[in-house]
């Protein structure tokens, strides 16, 4: 394990809450630990053929730059220090397969997935793998005594850790904000009524440059194309983002491209995500 991340993570281990029950530290720990992590895009930006021979070189803990192996492993790490019992598992048969963790809650055994829900982590949206029995894979075949946990059980938890900043998961905020924005005008981003729709997508990625980069705490290209992603569907309608393509330049780069036709080969202008110097996130015109 890298030394000085090692550090990190033990001073990580030093300062979680003392919580009454298991399913507390463990979700707790879910939560707070995904902004360490990034996913390696040496690995996920590499093609199946390459993947394939990272796997059988075997994978390598080299900090905050994860694969769902590793993550695992840095997870194991803190929950046995917090005397959490759990177990790293593969979740199929693929070549490459995918790892998780069972751990062992207050009511018994569930699945978690800290790689599947790292973005969904770091931005405050609620998970989709954490207590949940995957319908695929191996899982419910070799591991028939896990248990699955209620979406409201998990929101309650997520109350009593204090992980929820604006009161509930972010994803309901997103919802209320999609809701507003088509039920408004243009006027409500700069721009009068009839405008046409490349200067509705420019003045929509300024309002999201100036307020919205910087929620959470989504660090990875890899996890911030997500975010972009999720970010354009609750603002453009499905015309503007036929125009739009958000995407990791070969030197791994976030790019967002606008076209000027739906075929994609007039490129109006793109976007480069960087940070300033306050460490915050905006977006720059290179084009």
């Amino acid at each position: 394990m890298n030394e000085l991340f090692n550090q990190k993570i033990n001073f990580f281990v030093k300062h979680v809450p003392s919580f009454s029950r298991k399913d507390l530290t463990i979700y707790y720990v879910y939560r707070k630990l995904a902004p360490y992590f990034q996913r390696d895009l040496d690995f996920f930006m590499a093609s199946q053929e390459r993947q394939l021979q990272i796997y059988e070189q075997g994978f390598e803990m080299q900090g905050e730059n994860v694969v769902c192996q590793t993550i695992c492993q840095y997870y194991g790490h803190v929950f046995r220090k917090l005397h959490i019992d759990f177990k790293i598992i593969t979740t199929n048969n693929k070549l490459v397969p995918h790892f998780a963790l069972l751990v062992s809650g207050d009511y018994g055994w569930f699945l978690i997935d800290p790689l599947k829900d790292l973005y969904r982590n770091q931005l405050g949206f609620q998970p989709k793998f954490f207590g949940v029995i995957p319908f695929g894979g191996t899982v419910r075949e070799l591991y028939p005594y896990l248990i699955s946990l209620d979406n409201n059980y998990i929101l309650s938890i997520a109350k009593e850790t204090n992980t929820l900043p604006f009161g509930n998961f972010l994803d309901v905020f997103f919802e209320l904000l999609h809701q507003d924005i088509f039920q408004s005008s243009n006027g409500d981003f700069g721009l009068e009524k009839g405008a046409n729709e490349i200067s509705i997508i420019q003045a929509k990625l300024k309002f999201i440059s100036d307020y919205l980069l910087n929620i959470g705490e989504v660090l990875g290209n890899y996890e911030r194309r997500q975010y972009h992603s999720d970010l354009k569907t609750c603002f453009f309608n499905r015309p503007e983002c036929n125009h739009i393509d958000i995407r990791i330049t070969d030197d791994f780069q976030l790019s967002i491209v606008i076209y000027e036709d739906l075929e994609r080969q007039h490129k109006v202008a793109e976007y480069l995500e960087f940070r300033d110097c306050d460490n915050e996130y905006r977006l720059k015109r290179v084009v």
